[in-house]
């Protein structure tokens, strides 16, 4: 493997981590409401299922 070789291999990786970056960030935005809406509605029926039965500890 000649160093041209490791410069353009090197260079599809900077790229690819380019490319990679800003879709995985995107995803993450755009998946944040769903996921902290799930958590949060598992929340309310947890706290809702405590207050229907005060005398049960767990």
């Amino acid at each position: 493997m000649t160093p041209a070789d490791i410069v353009a291999d090197t260079q599809w990786t900077v790229v690819l981590l380019l490319v990679a970056t800003p879709l995985l960030l995107l995803a993450a935005l755009l998946a944040a409401p769903f996921v902290i809406g799930g958590i949060a509605g598992l929340l309310r029926r947890r706290r809702a299922a405590q207050a229907q039965s005060p005398g049960d500890p767990s």
